[in-house]
């Protein structure tokens, strides 16, 4: 929904940040109150499977809550604008922007890291890259540090990147436990970091680095469901490749055996007693090539 059309419905018109496909204006919001962003908080939404379906579930009145934004593995969606508090954490509303993920805090390590169907949701691998891609944006926009912060650290007013959970049991406000346990966050921050770097290094914006929807590839009998007509998405990361590549190179370096660095007197040392039995050995060499 663009804003022409969520000002014809009474709510705010705002723009779309470079990386949002597809703005979905919730009415629950309020202001901040002068307060500071120090906070990029990540949520998962238990329940829906796509952006488009947690926007609108936003978008009633009588829900009373909401984040900034909303991630799927082919898009993310805008709901609340960044100057306003989302009503997604409590008492840390004004002082967070807040992305919901189309997961569950239940999902093990290898099942966010997937790139099939998990419990009705496509490729939570990719969401983690479209969030990576979004954290990378809004440190920015915010002059926030990509790190990921400890309880400790969110209670001690800390800036940077945490989970729902991490207010949680810093603070004592709420129950919420999302992400949950096997969140893959080294996983996160890694990608956030690599695309950041990329923004500066080659001026391209992090969403023309990621996966795009349009980019299929068939693969017949993996047994997967597919997006379209046994199609399925591919990943084609020019700039991850290149990364594994300096990777590869570098651990290839570091395990290769260190060259022996022995000075002449150790040589001399190790020789000594071996010099009679070398002497007579070329003495007996000579005497037969004399002999010859």
């Amino acid at each position: 929904m663009r804003g022409w059309v969520a000002a014809a419905r009474g709510f705010p018109a705002f723009a779309s940040s470079s990386w949002g496909n597809i703005l979905i204006p919730s009415p629950n919001h309020s202001s901040r109150g002068g307060a500071k962003v120090r906070l990029l908080v990540v949520h998962t939404a238990e329940g829906a499977r796509t952006a488009q379906s947690l926007g609108d579930f936003f978008a009633r009145t009588d829900v009373e809550a909401s984040s900034h934004v909303g991630i799927d593995a082919n898009s993310v969606e805008q709901y609340v604008p960044y100057d306003r508090a989302s009503w997604t954490v409590l008492s840390a509303n004004p002082i967070s922007e807040n992305v919901e993920l189309c997961g569950f805090a239940h999902w093990s390590r290898e099942q966010w890291l997937s790139t099939g169907m998990v419990d009705g949701c496509a490729n939570p691998r990719a969401m983690l890259d479209r969030l990576a891609g979004w954290l990378a944006e809004r440190v920015q926009a915010r002059g926030i540090e990509i790190k990921k912060l400890s309880p400790h650290q969110v209670a001690a007013g800390d800036w940077g990147i945490c989970g729902h959970v991490d207010w949680t049991v810093g603070t004592g406000d709420g129950t919420h436990t999302d992400p949950g346990p096997a969140f893959p966050w080294d996983y996160v921050i890694t990608r956030a970091n690599q695309l950041a770097h990329g923004n500066k290094e080659d001026d391209v914006s992090w969403n023309d680095q990621l996966p795009n929807p349009n980019y299929r590839k068939d693969t017949p009998g993996t047994g997967q469901p597919t997006y379209a007509a046994g199609d399925w998405l591919v990943y084609n990361n020019v700039k991850t490749d290149q990364v594994s590549a300096k990777l590869d190179a570098l651990t290839e370096k570091v395990n290769a055996p260190a060259p022996v660095q022995i000075t002449p007197e150790q040589l001399a040392a190790a020789l000594g007693p071996m010099l009679p039995a070398i002497a007579t050995a070329v003495a007996d060499e000579l005497h037969q090539r004399t002999a010859a």
